[in-house]
C-alpha cells in the first residue's frame, strides 16, 4: 500500500479514469493499491500538491490528528462515531 497526505485540490485531484483503487479518510489520508499508475499519482501530488509520501503509522497519526480535532454533529445526522483505523 502506499500511503500519502495531500490537501484535496479540486475537480480533477482523482482521475476519472485512473488505473488504481483509492480509499480517502479525514485528514486528507488517501491509501493506494502497489502499482505504476498509482506512484504516478502519489509522486505528482508530492512534486505538484506539496503531497507527502508516508508510512502506515504517519498515516494513521494524521487520521488520529483530525479525528480528535472534528467537531462532533447532531446525533441524528450521523452513523455510530467510530475513528478509521488503516
Amino acid at each position: 500500500m502506499i500511503y500519502v497526505i495531500a490537501t484535496n485540490s479540486g475537480k480533477n485531484f482523482l482521475p476519472k479514469n485512473r488505473a488504481f483503487n483509492v480509499n480517502g479518510y479525514i485528514g486528507d489520508v488517501y491509501v493506494l493499491e502497489e502499482n505504476r499508475a498509482s506512484k504516478i499519482w502519489a509522486d505528482q501530488q508530492v512534486l505538484f500538491n506539496n503531497g507527502r509520501i508516508v508510512d502506515k503509522a504517519t498515516a494513521q497519526a494524521a487520521i488520529d490528528t483530525a479525528f480528535s480535532k472534528a467537531s462532533p454533529q447532531p446525533a441524528e445526522t450521523t452513523r455510530p462515531n467510530s475513528k478509521p483505523v488503516l
